[in-house]
């Protein structure tokens, strides 16, 4: 991901010039009290104070991370282009930083001046002017983007074809049983996991007394993402193949020995081709892949093609292979 940058830190501009004004206004009503409204309820009105602190973390920290992380994203997208096209991700950061910094004009503006007695409404035409503003200036700057294609990315999606396995193939022939496992887990999507639902359990914690139907949500929440933690689980045998994710192995995915058509090794680009990583939908065919930019692809004889993300595409289509030549 370091080196040579792919995205251009000045197709960013939009965003952290949004970043830079959200700074000045946060400045500019220093020195800040040791209590301010932190939260609106019904009506608009004050529900909690708390130290500005609160809102600088909601306000600049958080949106910064956002910002890394949009950087992030759209570099993947650069290196993984087979042709130059246009990145509408880059877009989004603009379009939630012009909300951030409206908040921030009108938390550090008209609500610092009237404390307590401040009533909550939304600056819209605050945030249609910055979010229209930044994100026409980020459509020049992405038509304007250099394309520097990554050495070894082909320029149309490359479907590979591996030979069966052998040990699979003789085991099948002999009527022995027989399975084959493999996941894909990627250690940064089980740490985001784990961290977003901490923050969603000590956010239930904290907000228990002031709305307990929030609460409970956020820990719903909390449990939702936690079934999600294990990642895609694939198991081949006899029968066919299975997809499962989470710890709980909730299938996603049942595919009959007798369904399968063809199976190939197929090099596609995440961002480009699907939209993002997860189970997705493009190209014809519905994906469910959480990392890397080769997998197995599989059309049943019905013509539904799937996209099986794998760290080993290779051998995962060749056991299939070898289950497909049984006939």
């Amino acid at each position: 991901m370091f080196g040579r940058l792919h995205h251009p830190v000045w197709v960013h501009l939009p965003a952290l010039s949004l970043l830079g004004a959200t700074v000045f206004l946060m400045l500019s009503a220093w020195p800040w009290p040791e209590s301010i409204p932190v939260h609106f309820g019904r009506g608009g009105r004050v529900d909690r104070t708390g130290s500005p602190w609160e809102l600088v973390i909601a306000l600049f920290i958080l949106p910064l991370g956002f910002v890394v992380i949009s950087f992030l994203v759209d570099e993947h997208w650069a290196r993984r282009e087979r042709r130059k096209r246009f990145n509408w991700i880059s877009l989004i950061d603009e379009v939630i930083l012009s909300n951030m910094t409206a908040l921030a004009a009108f938390s550090f503006g008209d609500e610092l001046r009237q404390g307590t007695a401040a009533r909550f409404s939304y600056p819209w035409l605050l945030f249609l002017i910055l979010a229209v503003g930044s994100v026409g200036l980020g459509v020049v700057l992405e038509l304007r983007r250099p394309w520097r294609p990554e050495p070894g990315v082909p320029e149309e999606p490359e479907d590979l074809q591996v030979s069966g396995d052998a040990d699979v193939l003789a085991r099948t022939r002999e009527g022995r049983k027989w399975a084959y496992f493999e996941s894909q887990n990627p250690l940064w999507i089980s740490a985001v996991i784990l961290l977003a639902s901490l923050s969603l359990l000590v956010g239930a914690w904290n907000t228990w007394n002031h709305s307990r139907v929030i609460a409970i949500f956020m820990a719903c929440m909390a449990g939702l993402m936690m079934l999600v933690f294990g990642g895609f689980r694939s198991t081949v045998s006899s029968e066919g193949l299975k997809l499962r994710l989470g710890i709980l192995g909730i299938r996603l995915l049942r595919i009959e020995r007798s369904e399968i058509r063809e199976v190939v090794v197929h090099q596609f680009s995440p961002l480009a081709d699907f939209g993002g990583w997860g189970i997705r939908r493009g190209k014809g065919m519905w994906g469910y892949f959480l990392g890397g930019n080769r997998g197995v692809k599989i059309v049943t004889a019905a013509g539904k093609k799937y996209l099986i993300g794998s760290d080993t595409p290779d051998r995962l289509a060749a056991v299939l292979q070898a289950l497909k030549a049984r006939g």
